[in-house]
């Protein structure tokens, strides 16, 4: 059942990691954060940017995908995902599609959704600690995605998320939690998208197509429901 906001709760996710791997062999974990100059830039864990050139390193990866506008030799490409690289090749993906294109034809990349990326479980990403963010950009492509408004001290949304999550895992990749953190109704969030309960779980096919949402009162049969309609749905 969803609940009003009645307390501010903290909380925090634990970062997610990119690993940058050397041609040496050394390897770095931090935060990737573009391409410019014939070099990869990269922030190390304790806040030191470097850039290494192509030739040097050995792979990047990054997790999960981050958005990127590409400028390639060929033309600009807007709201790709940038995976990583290894063997001289970029590693994109675009509406669900990955493909490469070679280091040699990439002229720049630039993060383009500037939120910090957060992990709590397998298939279950942080987008937001109450500031209103871009839903449909943050969707990840060829998934289903939930996006899930979450009040951590309201116990619906403790144990509804639960499930989400069991579910998410279940589906061996196939599904996604987006999900937003907000512990005030002061949040800015919840002006800009007109929440008046929480918890809210909205459901977007594989397509990015918005099937259902989730507000007032529900159960965890309506959530399968949801997913079962997200599921056929183009």
């Amino acid at each position: 059942m969803a609940v009003i906001l009645v307390a501010i709760a903290a909380w925090a996710g634990a970062a997610a990691a990119d690993d940058l791997t050397l041609v040496t062999g050394q390897v770095v974990t931090g935060r990737f954060t573009g391409f410019r100059n014939h070099r990869f830039v990269f922030s190390e864990a304790g806040g030191k940017e470097r850039e290494e050139y192509a030739a040097d390193i050995r792979n990047l990866k990054v997790a999960p995908p981050v958005k990127v506008a590409a400028q390639l030799v060929a033309g600009r490409m807007d709201d790709v995902l940038f995976a990583g690289y290894e063997k001289f090749s970029v590693q994109l993906i675009r509406n669900g599609h990955a493909f490469d294109e070679p280091a040699t034809m990439l002229k720049q990349l630039d993060t383009t959704f500037d939120v910090q990326r957060t992990v709590e479980s397998p298939g279950v990403f942080v987008i937001s600690h109450g500031e209103d963010v871009d839903i449909e950009k943050s969707l990840t492509p060829g998934k289903i995605n939930v996006v899930f408004f979450h009040f951590p001290e309201a116990h619906s949304s403790v144990r509804q998320g639960n499930y989400i999550e069991v579910l998410t895992r279940q589906s061996q990749g196939r599904v996604v939690v987006q999900k937003l953190v907000i512990s005030s109704w002061q949040a800015p969030v919840c002006k800009a998208k007109q929440l008046t309960s929480l918890p809210q779980f909205w459901f977007y096919s594989a397509s990015g197509h918005l099937v259902k949402k989730l507000t007032e009162r529900f159960t965890e049969a309506d959530i399968d429901d949801a997913f079962k309609a997200a599921r056929r749905s183009l």
